[in-house]
């Protein structure tokens, strides 16, 4: 996950709280970031900010090494070589997101938040799926 790290809107390990502060500070529709997950090892997550709400999905990195986000009964799953081709590839519109990444949140540019990184409760009722195009 080495490339990840250098991709600037690469938050690394801030919890969901943190996330939305950013947002709320710094955000518009469209406006995304991406995270370690607070749950499962080794996993990702996009955040995308849509009316005031944050929509988390999950990034799984398979074997290979290629990137997908977790998708929907039904919903075929695409896998990308890297973690920029599936921000790229989710940049498009109605590609199943809430909406399509517009304003990628850099890390340089967003005021430094309460870096407790104590991991709150977080379910799956807080995780969101990518729908068919």
């Amino acid at each position: 996950m080495s490339d990840v790290t250098s991709l600037p809107y690469f938050h690394g390990n801030i919890n969901k709280r943190n996330c939305e502060v950013l947002f709320s500070e710094n955000g518009k529709d469209g406006s995304y970031l991406v995270r370690e997950s607070e749950t499962i090892p080794n996993a990702l997550c996009l955040s995308v900010y849509f009316q005031r709400t944050v929509y988390t999905y999950r990034i799984f990195q398979n074997h290979q090494g290629r990137f997908m986000v977790q998708t929907g009964y039904g919903v075929k799953e695409k896998f990308f070589k890297s973690l920029a081709d599936l921000t790229a590839y989710y940049k498009k519109p109605g590609k199943g997101l809430m909406i399509h990444l517009r304003y990628p949140l850099e890390r340089s540019k967003t005021k430094e938040v309460d870096k407790d990184n104590d991991y709150e409760e977080v379910d799956d009722a807080d995780y969101v799926e990518v729908l068919p195009e």
